[in-house]
């Protein structure tokens, strides 16, 4: 007969910072006796103090264990994802930010020198794409992302043109 005693302990000095990981896999029924469990407690309880946020250790090591398994299944399915960085439908938008990083750097540029016609096919091309990027399989949200912000800024640069393009009427009207 076997018995889970416990997956995975840490013992170890806490003052120095010294950790040490101990595996306990299984172990027979006969072999578990209450001097053997007590002589691990002391192993694993030893030297515990607690922090500023009320945790030990062993608690932190825990933690950053966790964080670090989490952060690594994402990535793993981040990578595996039929729109992940080992196809088209990942490399394409992301190199599509570019265009919207110098839509976004035209902004200090003065708005009589902003294209009605280019600003006008940023932002339908924005509308448009960010439509598309729902509908095709596998969903695109990095292509709908680029694309919300393509159409709003070419949208916004079409409205300083057209403030800028007023405000030059107006001007042309009064005496």
């Amino acid at each position: 007969m076997e018995c889970d005693v416990m997956q995975k302990g840490y013992f170890g000095d806490v003052e120095r910072g010294t950790f040490h990981s101990v595996m306990f896999d299984k172990v027979s029924a006969s072999e578990f006796t209450k001097e053997t469990r007590a002589r691990w407690t002391v192993k694993l309880t030893s030297g515990r103090r607690l922090d500023a946020r009320g945790q030990t250790a062993v608690t932190r090591v825990q933690t950053v264990a966790r964080i670090s398994r989490d952060t690594m299944q994402a990535a793993k399915s981040f990578w595996n994802h039929p729109a992940g960085p080992k196809t088209i439908f990942f490399w394409a938008p992301t190199m599509k930010w570019g265009i919207t990083a110098a839509n976004i750097k035209d902004f200090a540029r003065p708005p009589e020198l902003l294209s009605v016609p280019q600003q006008s096919a940023v932002a339908l091309t924005g509308l448009i794409w960010c439509k598309y990027s729902l509908d095709i399989i596998p969903k695109n949200y990095n292509l709908m992302s680029v694309n919300v912000v393509m159409a709003a800024t070419g949208l916004y640069q079409l409205y300083r043109r057209m403030n800028y393009d007023a405000a030059q009427a107006k001007l042309q009207k009064t005496p």
